[in-house]
């Protein structure tokens, strides 16, 4: 007996290959140049406060400027791979890489699939936004989240389910928590 798949099953499937895809894409470019960016002043901060996590410290939040989401992050990425400038700097990296693929999902809603894909692509190959995301900083988690949350909003307009709603509250309130400016995104 063969199977039948709907058109919107088929789009689903693809769209998740090509978000696959472009994470891919976006996190080989930058563990490619990671190395070759200097280390800057918030990085060393944020290696500080994940060195007080794994000394059972309380890392030092200023809620203005940086929340401690990211230091546990970096504190985990350093625990499971050692304590390297690439385990440090990995968790801004996936960060980045997943906003490739958000990008493409967000725009796959918005305008068109061929336009969302070569968006996606321009973010992560673009020299200054590699650059960026590979340096500790606490942009690239709020640009995720700002991005997931936009992309559940648009769903849940266009798809009236407030679970959709809900689940775009979510990432924006933990952009918020981890950097106030967020708001300036939305």
């Amino acid at each position: 007996m063969r199977k039948t798949y709907s058109t919107e099953s088929l789009m689903e499937a693809s769209n998740a290959r090509i978000f696959l895809a472009l994470t891919v894409i976006a996190l080989l470019a930058s563990v490619g140049i990671y190395s070759s960016t200097l280390v800057g002043g918030d990085e060393g901060r944020f290696v500080q406060d994940a060195l007080r996590i794994s000394r059972g410290e309380v890392p030092i939040a200023d809620y203005g400027t940086r929340a401690p989401i990211l230091s546990w992050f970096v504190y985990a990425s350093s625990q499971l791979f050692g304590p390297s400038l690439l385990a440090f700097r990995l968790p801004v990296i996936l960060f980045s890489a997943l906003t490739s693929g958000f990008l493409f999902l967000l725009g796959a809603l918005l305008v068109s699939r061929k336009t969302a894909f070569i968006s996606a692509l321009l973010f992560s190959l673009t020299p200054i936004t590699l650059w960026n995301n590979v340096v500790i900083k606490t942009e690239a988690l709020t640009v995720l989240f700002v991005v997931i949350s936009a992309y559940f909003l648009i769903r849940g307009l266009q798809e009236s389910q407030k679970l959709y709603f809900f689940l775009s509250g979510i990432p924006l309130g933990v952009a918020y928590i981890e950097r106030q400016s967020v708001v300036a995104f939305m």
